[in-house]
């Protein structure tokens, strides 16, 4: 986003609910023709930023809305609040729960219960921490930062890549293996499926396959918490950039929580066996 227009971006944060939401799952939170909600319109509605770890790139269970008018962000506010009330109010709580409305019930508003428990996706319908904010200008300098890249920095596609590239995040719990480990095993997999990974500039490639590095000085990491200036000792993690969505999420099928080995004698450190794998496609 351009920098003279991020001070005109609206931005309600979406908190407590479910690490693994796509855009589609906040975007049906308000349809586009919804009638319970005067003033809305597609065009008032900008993107999601899912909220990241800034040092990790790890999914918190917050995301940012942002919208072009304070009404829309409002709208969409309201409407989340009372949606959670409504679905929260129906939902089973205890073996002694009475049983949830038929399909069909309409609550007062006109509003369809048992379908709208039905798609209530982005956290457990009984939750007390579902909550949906405006955070007001100015914004702090992190958010700033977002709005001024259009995302994490480590996400974003540079300018002169395709606007199909698609990365993914890859980490590994147990044995970890080396930057060379991993482009060895990803392109013994390719020519094990007789499909090599479409990945950009190929599997050897430095922009294809890059160690994560902190992109924060350690102020801007910490802020005033002092607690927080004991450096986090963290697995490494990878940004891996396939050339399309499709071929990242078959990545990150093919390799998510699955046993990745990369020793030909099946022997790693400390007497561990293979690492598991954590793939996610970033967005």
């Amino acid at each position: 986003m351009q920098k003279d227009y991020q001070n005109e971006v609206v931005v309600a944060q979406l908190s407590g609910v479910s690490k693994n939401l796509s855009e589609e799952d906040i975007k049906r939170l308000v349809p586009t023709s919804s009638k319970y909600i005067e003033g809305w319109s597609d065009p008032d509605f900008i993107k999601v930023i899912p909220v990241r770890d800034e040092q990790t790139l790890e999914r918190l269970d917050r995301y940012f809305i942002l919208f072009r008018t304070v009404r829309a962000a409002r709208n969409f506010q309201e409407h989340v609040k009372k949606l959670h009330t409504t679905v929260k109010s129906y939902a089973p709580s205890s073996l002694n729960s009475p049983l949830p409305p038929p399909p069909g019930f309409h609550d007062d508003s006109g509003r369809d219960i048992n379908a709208a428990m039905q798609s209530y996706t982005i956290g457990p319908p009984s939750s007390n921490f579902i909550y949906c904010s405006i955070i007001p200008t100015p914004y702090p300098r992190p958010i700033r930062r977002l709005l001024t890249a259009g995302g994490y920095e480590p996400i974003i596609s540079t300018s002169t890549a395709a606007a199909s590239v698609t990365k993914v995040l890859l980490h590994f719990e147990g044995a970890q293996p080396s930057l060379a480990d991993i482009r060895r095993t990803i392109t013994r997999d390719g020519k094990d499926r007789w499909l090599p990974w479409q990945i950009v500039g190929g599997t050897n490639s430095a922009d294809g396959i890059v160690r994560l590095t902190t992109h924060l000085s350690r102020d801007e990491a910490v802020g005033n918490d002092i607690d927080a200036l004991v450096v986090r000792k963290v697995p490494p993690r990878y940004v891996i950039s396939f050339e399309d969505k499709a071929e990242a999420q078959r990545f990150a099928r093919r390799w998510n929580k699955t046993s990745f080995g990369w020793s030909v004698n099946d022997v790693y450190e400390n007497g561990e066996g293979a690492p598991q794998a954590r793939a996610e496609v970033l967005w």
